[in-house]
């Protein structure tokens, strides 16, 4: 029986791991291979765990960074939900804010006092109570 010896510490491991795979991240176009040179192609396995790893970075920057707070912030992957109790004009502030975190990451922004789709559920707000259809 073959034993394997693991140290406790994963983290170094983990981060060469990492490095190694966005950094030798090929595509084929017209029968050539390119190098992707930033990020990675949303069609490997490590694409959504990137992302989730580098939106929850950015997440963190956005919400230190302005004044003003949402009383709601969801996100799936690199879609946001959130409720702004603080009127259209900061809405605009903060994401125009959030616009100079990254410099390859833009958010835009869609806005209602009633409903708004997020992902494939309509979100709705009656007397004060969300309620969602699909």
């Amino acid at each position: 029986m073959s034993s394997h010896l693991f140290t406790p510490d994963f983290s170094n491991d983990i981060s060469n791991i990492i490095s190694f795979i966005l950094s030798h991240n090929f595509v084929s176009f017209n029968s050539k291979c390119y190098l992707q040179r930033n990020g990675t192609a949303m069609g490997t396995k490590m694409a959504p765990a990137y992302a989730n790893i580098c939106m929850h970075h950015i997440d963190c920057k956005l919400l230190d960074s302005f004044h003003l707070k949402p009383i709601a912030y969801f996100r799936y992957i690199d879609d946001i939900f959130l409720i702004w109790p603080h009127g259209h004009d900061t809405l605009k502030q903060f994401i125009d804010n959030a616009n100079t975190i990254h410099p390859s990451i833009k958010f835009t922004s869609e806005s209602s006092s009633h409903e708004l789709p997020f992902l494939d559920v309509l979100v709705q707000l009656n007397n004060q109570v969300l309620s969602t259809t699909v």
